[in-house]
């Protein structure tokens, strides 16, 4: 049966962005400010990860786009120009809360002092946003995709619990980049043959490390299934694009280098220019491919005679401990997203670089308005509900490996699918990097 989907989905939220404009202008960590903003909104919204990643990647083009192309202004005009271009942004990725933006603007004292060249930093601001967006229409972002599920083996079909009746985002794989040149420079081969020992050893690892059920899966650990939450970033959490914005943030906050407002505002647009990139080179491979998840290749009896081919055990009462996203198998998404932000944040500050992340997956964001010397208004990470999802990394590395083995605990990906997505977005994000930056943060 064919289905025509219409893949530009366009979310209609409920967010109203008011508070957003609470930033003084003389806040020089615009960057930290609006990822944040746009973090809540995610969260608030459940917003799906290649939605997240093409977000980040516009709002930080605007904002890097307004700072330096103010850079005749005196710094807190500047300041003023990107605020703007950022609001104007995220009005247009959400949509659904119209508001006069000059008088909010103004309410918020965002053009004090009134001198002549803030007025003209607004126009700079609103110019860099319009130009963006205006740049980004036919990207091929609302492209249709005509999409056919395929049961035949080893092919994606909706999957428990939801049974989602076509997979997210297909036209992904095919939009156009920000920064990488030719996204098939990074489709990969495929999944390893179901009679070679690769495939055979990930899929008896999934099998009896990722059920929802601690009799079918006695040897995952409880640290094993606490992480498989910990990197969830399911409903009302900041998404795996989101995560590794947060990691940022929390590495700007902590390092001892002296930062510029434009360095900052480079790290940020270089891991979300990363993650769109990677986002589209991994749904590129995903629709490519269309692979089968692993609670279709284990529960559904309808492949018993490929089971005893190539003796693999199957279980009709198996569920991942996850809930299996409504999208294909390979590569995986996570993997991806995290090891390309992960090579970007490792290529500016090294690997050994600490940091503590409280995740979104249980705990999301409260809502309480949290006053701060900087930001004014702002929204904070609520408590975790236990000390075991405040997660401490020695390393950079260590992260974006933890992040794709949770996957594979959580049962809804094979090694194969993490393995090889780690290496194809570190290779990416690499690139990104390269192509972005020359010299020395706090040059």
């Amino acid at each position: 049966m064919s289905y025509l989907l219409f893949i530009g989905v366009l979310i209609i939220l409920t967010i109203n962005f008011q508070h957003l404009l609470s930033v003084n202008a003389t806040t020089t960590d615009i960057g930290t400010y609006w990822t944040t903003q746009l973090n809540i909104a995610v969260a608030r919204t459940s917003t799906t990860p290649t939605l997240v990643s093409r977000y980040f990647a516009l709002l930080l083009s605007s904002l890097w786009n307004a700072y330096t192309d103010s850079s005749i202004l005196i710094e807190n005009d500047r300041i003023v120009a990107a605020n703007y271009a950022a609001y104007n942004t995220l009005q247009s990725s959400f949509p659904s809360r119209q508001i006069n933006n000059m008088q909010a603007l103004k309410a918020q004292n965002l053009l004090y002092p009134p001198t002549n060249s803030n007025l003209y930093a607004q126009q700079i601001g609103t110019n860099a946003a319009n130009q963006v967006i205006e740049n980004r229409v036919n990207d091929g972002f609302i492209n249709f995709v005509d999409y056919v599920v395929d049961y035949n083996v080893g092919k994606w079909q909706p999957t428990p619990t939801a049974f989602t009746p076509l997979p997210l985002t297909p036209q992904f794989g095919k939009v156009k980049p920000f920064v990488i040149n030719d996204i098939n420079d990074y489709l990969l081969s495929g999944p390893p043959q179901y009679s070679s020992n690769e495939y055979q050893h990930d899929y008896l690892f999934t099998y009896n490390y990722g059920s929802n059920s601690a009799i079918t899966s006695p040897l995952r650990s409880q640290d094993e299934t606490d992480l498989a939450f910990y990197w969830s970033a399911f409903l009302n959490s900041v998404s795996p694009p989101g995560y590794w914005i947060q990691i940022t943030q929390n590495i700007l906050a902590t390092t001892k280098i002296n930062l510029t407002t434009k360095d900052i505002l480079n790290i940020y647009r270089t891991v979300a220019f990363a993650l769109n990139d990677v986002g589209i080179a991994a749904w590129n491979n995903k629709y490519t491919y269309n692979s089968w998840r692993p609670v279709t290749a284990i529960a559904n009896s309808t492949y018993t005679s490929w089971h005893t081919t190539y003796n693999l055990p199957q279980s009709s009462s198996w569920l991942s401990l996850l809930d299996t996203p409504p999208h294909p198998e390979y590569l995986s998404g996570h993997s991806t997203f995290s090891a390309a932000a992960g090579e970007v944040l490792i290529q500016f500050f090294g690997d050994n670089t600490p940091f503590t992340l409280i995740t979104a997956g249980y705990n999301g964001y409260n809502a309480t308005c949290v006053l701060t010397t900087l930001y004014g208004c702002s929204y904070q990470p609520s408590i975790a509900t236990s000390a075991s999802y405040n997660r401490t990394f020695s390393t950079i590395s260590s992260a974006i490996y933890e992040a794709g083995y949770s996957r594979l605990v959580g049962g809804i990906h094979f090694n194969f699918s993490n393995i090889q997505g780690i290496e194809m977005a570190r290779t990416l994000g690499k690139t990104v990097y390269t192509t972005l930056n020359s010299g020395t943060l706090g040059e």
